[in-house]
Protein backbone atom coordinates (compact mmCIF):
# COMPACT_ATOMS: atom_id res chain seq x y z
CA UNK A 1 0.00 0.00 0.00
CA UNK A 2 1.07 3.59 -0.50
CA UNK A 3 2.74 5.21 2.51
CA UNK A 4 0.80 8.31 3.68
CA UNK A 5 2.75 11.51 3.13
CA UNK A 6 2.84 12.36 6.85
CA UNK A 7 4.47 9.00 7.71
CA UNK A 8 7.45 9.79 5.48
CA UNK A 9 8.65 12.74 7.56
CA UNK A 10 9.94 13.34 11.08
CA UNK A 11 10.34 16.59 13.00
CA UNK A 12 13.53 16.75 15.07
CA UNK A 13 15.59 19.42 16.80
CA UNK A 14 19.29 20.18 17.04
CA UNK A 15 20.44 22.72 19.61
CA UNK A 16 23.64 24.26 20.88
CA UNK A 17 27.01 24.35 19.19
CA UNK A 18 26.16 23.67 15.54
CA UNK A 19 26.28 26.29 12.81
CA UNK A 20 22.54 26.24 12.14
CA UNK A 21 20.58 25.10 15.21
CA UNK A 22 16.83 24.72 14.91
CA UNK A 23 13.94 22.42 14.03
CA UNK A 24 14.39 20.18 11.01
CA UNK A 25 12.04 18.03 8.95
CA UNK A 26 13.71 14.74 8.06
CA UNK A 27 12.68 11.88 5.83
CA UNK A 28 11.99 8.40 7.12
CA UNK A 29 15.29 6.50 7.40
CA UNK A 30 17.44 9.63 7.69
CA UNK A 31 20.24 9.33 10.22
CA UNK A 32 21.76 11.51 12.88
CA UNK A 33 24.90 12.18 10.82
CA UNK A 34 22.73 13.63 8.06
CA UNK A 35 21.10 15.98 10.56
CA UNK A 36 24.51 17.16 11.75
CA UNK A 37 25.62 17.81 8.18
CA UNK A 38 22.45 19.75 7.40
CA UNK A 39 22.98 21.78 10.58
CA UNK A 40 26.36 22.86 9.21
CA UNK A 41 28.50 20.70 11.47
CA UNK A 42 29.98 21.53 14.85
CA UNK A 43 31.25 24.96 15.87
CA UNK A 44 34.73 25.57 17.28
CA UNK A 45 33.22 25.74 20.76
CA UNK A 46 31.43 22.38 20.50
CA UNK A 47 32.10 19.74 23.15
CA UNK A 48 31.29 16.68 21.05
CA UNK A 49 31.98 14.22 23.87
CA UNK A 50 29.14 15.78 25.88
CA UNK A 51 26.50 15.46 23.14
CA UNK A 52 23.04 14.80 24.56
CA UNK A 53 20.59 12.81 22.42
CA UNK A 54 17.06 12.26 23.72
CA UNK A 55 14.12 10.30 22.33
CA UNK A 56 10.46 10.53 23.38
CA UNK A 57 9.76 6.80 23.22
CA UNK A 58 12.81 6.09 25.40
CA UNK A 59 11.75 8.76 27.90
CA UNK A 60 8.27 7.25 28.18
CA UNK A 61 9.70 3.75 28.71
CA UNK A 62 12.22 4.94 31.30
CA UNK A 63 9.55 6.91 33.18
CA UNK A 64 7.18 3.95 33.24
CA UNK A 65 9.91 1.67 34.58
CA UNK A 66 10.85 4.23 37.23
CA UNK A 67 7.24 4.74 38.31
CA UNK A 68 6.63 0.98 38.50
CA UNK A 69 9.77 0.49 40.60
CA UNK A 70 8.76 3.30 42.96
CA UNK A 71 5.29 1.78 43.30
CA UNK A 72 6.81 -1.59 44.21
CA UNK A 73 9.15 -0.01 46.76
CA UNK A 74 6.30 1.95 48.33
CA UNK A 75 4.19 -1.22 48.56
CA UNK A 76 7.02 -3.09 50.25
CA UNK A 77 7.58 -0.27 52.72
CA UNK A 78 3.86 -0.10 53.55
CA UNK A 79 3.75 -3.86 54.02
CA UNK A 80 6.71 -3.77 56.41
CA UNK A 81 5.14 -0.86 58.25
CA UNK A 82 1.85 -2.71 58.73
CA UNK A 83 3.72 -5.72 60.13
CA UNK A 84 5.59 -3.49 62.58
CA UNK A 85 2.39 -1.84 63.80
CA UNK A 86 0.77 -5.21 64.42
CA UNK A 87 3.71 -6.30 66.56
CA UNK A 88 3.87 -5.34 70.20
CA UNK A 89 5.90 -2.15 70.32
CA UNK A 90 7.68 -0.54 73.22
CA UNK A 91 7.20 3.24 73.55
CA UNK A 92 10.74 3.75 72.23
CA UNK A 93 10.11 1.51 69.23
CA UNK A 94 6.84 3.30 68.55
CA UNK A 95 8.62 6.66 68.46
CA UNK A 96 11.30 5.26 66.17
CA UNK A 97 8.62 3.82 63.90
CA UNK A 98 6.82 7.18 63.72
CA UNK A 99 10.05 8.96 62.77
CA UNK A 100 10.88 6.37 60.12
CA UNK A 101 7.39 6.75 58.61
CA UNK A 102 8.11 10.42 57.98
CA UNK A 103 11.44 9.54 56.36
CA UNK A 104 9.78 6.89 54.17
CA UNK A 105 7.11 9.28 52.97
CA UNK A 106 9.73 11.96 52.25
CA UNK A 107 11.84 9.49 50.24
CA UNK A 108 8.89 8.28 48.16
CA UNK A 109 7.77 11.87 47.52
CA UNK A 110 11.30 12.81 46.46
CA UNK A 111 11.52 9.81 44.15
CA UNK A 112 8.22 10.65 42.48
CA UNK A 113 9.60 14.03 41.39
CA UNK A 114 12.29 12.25 39.33
CA UNK A 115 11.65 12.67 35.62
CA UNK A 116 13.39 10.43 33.12
CA UNK A 117 15.26 12.31 30.42
CA UNK A 118 15.03 9.75 27.63
CA UNK A 119 18.74 10.10 26.95
CA UNK A 120 20.50 7.60 24.72
CA UNK A 121 24.28 7.59 25.18
CA UNK A 122 26.06 8.22 21.89
CA UNK A 123 29.75 8.46 21.00
CA UNK A 124 30.51 11.60 19.01
CA UNK A 125 34.02 12.81 18.22
CA UNK A 126 33.60 14.39 14.80
CA UNK A 127 30.91 14.33 12.12
CA UNK A 128 33.22 12.41 9.76
CA UNK A 129 33.95 9.66 12.31
CA UNK A 130 30.35 9.58 13.46
CA UNK A 131 28.86 8.67 10.08
CA UNK A 132 27.93 4.96 9.81
CA UNK A 133 29.08 4.33 13.39
CA UNK A 134 26.88 2.39 15.87
CA UNK A 135 25.77 5.75 17.31
CA UNK A 136 24.56 7.01 13.91
CA UNK A 137 20.92 6.30 14.71
CA UNK A 138 17.92 6.50 12.39
CA UNK A 139 15.95 9.57 13.47
CA UNK A 140 12.51 9.33 15.05
CA UNK A 141 9.74 11.87 15.63
CA UNK A 142 10.60 14.30 18.44
CA UNK A 143 14.30 13.43 18.68
CA UNK A 144 16.50 16.17 20.16
CA UNK A 145 20.27 16.54 19.80
CA UNK A 146 22.08 19.04 22.01
CA UNK A 147 25.75 19.90 21.46
CA UNK A 148 27.02 21.81 24.51
CA UNK A 149 30.02 24.03 25.01
CA UNK A 150 32.80 22.45 27.03
CA UNK A 151 31.84 22.63 30.70
CA UNK A 152 34.28 24.02 33.23
CA UNK A 153 33.33 21.94 36.24
CA UNK A 154 33.28 18.57 37.98
CA UNK A 155 30.28 17.87 40.23
CA UNK A 156 30.57 15.94 43.51
CA UNK A 157 27.29 14.81 45.08
CA UNK A 158 26.00 12.36 47.65
CA UNK A 159 27.54 11.31 50.96
CA UNK A 160 30.29 13.96 51.17
CA UNK A 161 30.50 16.88 53.57
CA UNK A 162 30.17 19.53 50.87
CA UNK A 163 28.18 18.67 47.74
CA UNK A 164 29.29 21.20 45.16
CA UNK A 165 30.97 21.80 41.80
CA UNK A 166 34.71 22.30 41.36
CA UNK A 167 36.69 23.86 38.54
CA UNK A 168 37.93 21.12 36.20
CA UNK A 169 41.64 20.37 36.33
CA UNK A 170 43.04 17.64 34.08
CA UNK A 171 45.57 16.72 36.77
CA UNK A 172 43.08 16.34 39.61
CA UNK A 173 42.00 12.77 40.40
CA UNK A 174 38.70 11.49 41.77
CA UNK A 175 40.29 11.12 45.22
CA UNK A 176 41.44 14.76 45.21
CA UNK A 177 37.97 16.02 44.23
CA UNK A 178 36.53 13.98 47.11
CA UNK A 179 39.05 15.61 49.47
CA UNK A 180 38.02 19.03 48.19
CA UNK A 181 34.42 18.12 49.03
CA UNK A 182 35.44 17.56 52.64
CA UNK A 183 35.78 13.81 52.33
CA UNK A 184 33.23 11.05 52.77
CA UNK A 185 30.65 11.10 55.56
CA UNK A 186 30.32 8.15 57.95
CA UNK A 187 27.24 7.02 56.01
CA UNK A 188 29.08 6.89 52.69
CA UNK A 189 29.21 3.63 50.77
CA UNK A 190 32.68 3.98 49.28
CA UNK A 191 32.48 0.65 47.44
CA UNK A 192 29.38 1.86 45.57
CA UNK A 193 31.02 5.11 44.39
CA UNK A 194 30.54 5.69 40.67
CA UNK A 195 31.32 8.22 37.96
CA UNK A 196 28.51 9.56 35.79
CA UNK A 197 30.34 10.47 32.60
CA UNK A 198 29.48 13.51 30.54
CA UNK A 199 28.49 11.25 27.62
CA UNK A 200 25.73 9.61 29.70
CA UNK A 201 27.55 6.40 30.62
CA UNK A 202 28.54 5.39 34.16
CA UNK A 203 31.53 3.60 35.68
CA UNK A 204 31.93 1.99 39.09
CA UNK A 205 34.20 -0.38 41.01
CA UNK A 206 31.56 -3.08 40.76
CA UNK A 207 31.54 -3.30 36.99
CA UNK A 208 32.97 -6.41 35.39
CA UNK A 209 34.33 -4.55 32.40
CA UNK A 210 37.49 -6.60 32.04
CA UNK A 211 39.53 -3.46 32.74
CA UNK A 212 41.42 -3.68 36.04
CA UNK A 213 41.69 0.10 35.90
CA UNK A 214 38.09 0.71 36.93
CA UNK A 215 38.07 -2.07 39.51
CA UNK A 216 41.23 -1.11 41.39
CA UNK A 217 42.09 2.49 40.53
CA UNK A 218 38.80 4.33 40.09
CA UNK A 219 39.69 6.94 42.71
CA UNK A 220 43.07 7.63 41.08
CA UNK A 221 41.54 8.19 37.64
CA UNK A 222 41.36 11.60 35.95
CA UNK A 223 37.98 12.84 34.76
CA UNK A 224 36.58 14.66 31.74
CA UNK A 225 35.00 18.12 31.98
CA UNK A 226 31.35 17.77 32.99
CA UNK A 227 31.70 14.41 34.78
CA UNK A 228 29.90 13.83 38.09
CA UNK A 229 31.22 11.88 41.08
CA UNK A 230 28.37 10.18 42.96
CA UNK A 231 28.83 8.78 46.48
CA UNK A 232 25.77 6.74 47.55
CA UNK A 233 24.75 6.27 51.19
CA UNK A 234 25.01 2.94 52.98
CA UNK A 235 21.45 1.67 52.86
CA UNK A 236 22.19 -0.78 55.70
CA UNK A 237 22.50 2.18 58.07
CA UNK A 238 18.93 3.26 57.32
CA UNK A 239 17.22 0.57 59.37
CA UNK A 240 13.84 0.74 57.62
CA UNK A 241 15.53 0.27 54.23
CA UNK A 242 17.46 -2.85 55.22
CA UNK A 243 14.70 -5.30 54.35
CA UNK A 244 14.01 -3.63 50.99
CA UNK A 245 17.67 -2.99 50.19
CA UNK A 246 17.67 -5.03 46.98
CA UNK A 247 14.61 -3.20 45.64
CA UNK A 248 16.13 0.17 46.54
CA UNK A 249 19.42 -0.63 44.78
CA UNK A 250 17.56 -1.75 41.68
CA UNK A 251 15.59 1.50 41.71
CA UNK A 252 18.74 3.60 42.03
CA UNK A 253 20.38 1.73 39.14
CA UNK A 254 17.31 2.31 36.97
CA UNK A 255 17.33 5.98 37.89
CA UNK A 256 20.94 6.36 36.75
CA UNK A 257 20.08 4.62 33.47
CA UNK A 258 17.18 7.04 33.03
CA UNK A 259 19.52 9.98 33.51
CA UNK A 260 18.28 11.06 36.94
CA UNK A 261 19.98 10.96 40.32
CA UNK A 262 18.08 9.88 43.43
CA UNK A 263 19.87 10.09 46.77
CA UNK A 264 18.25 8.85 49.96
CA UNK A 265 18.63 12.15 51.86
Amino acid sequence: RAVPEWERYRTVQVKGEVRFPGTYTTQKGERLSSLLERAGGLTQNAYAKGAIFTRKSVQLLQQRQLDDAIDRLEQQLLSRSASTIEAALTPEAAMQHKASMGQRNALITKMRTAKAKGRMAITLKSVAQFKDSPSDLVLDEGDVLIIPEQPQQIQVIGAVFNQTAFIFDNKTTVAKYLDKAGGLTEDANEDALYILKVDGTAYSKRQNTGFWFWKTALKSSVLDPGDTIVVPEQLDKIFWLREVKDMTQILYQMAVTAGVLILAF
